[in-house]
C-alpha cells in the first residue's frame, strides 16, 4: 500500500518496513559504486545497470 501512495504523489509512512527495506538495498548498491576504482569503467557501468531501468551510452555519474 504504502509504494502505491509513493508514486501517486500521496502522503505514506516512510518508516515501513519494506520502505526502509527497500532503501537498505539501494543504499548498498550506492555504496558498492562508490567504492569502486575509477579505473573499473565495466563495474561502473555495471552497477549503473543494475540500479536503473536504462541508462544511456557513456553515462557518467
Amino acid at each position: 500500500m504504502n509504494e502505491e501512495k509513493i508514486h501517486n504523489d500521496e502522503l505514506y509512512l516512510p518508516f515501513d518496513e519494506s520502505i526502509v527495506e527497500e532503501q537498505t538495498k539501494c543504499l548498498e548498491k550506492l555504496y558498492d559504486y562508490n567504492a569502486i576504482s575509477p579505473l573499473e569503467k565495466s563495474k561502473h557501468e555495471y552497477l549503473l545497470k543494475n540500479m536503473f531501468a536504462e541508462i544511456g551510452e557513456g553515462c557518467y555519474i
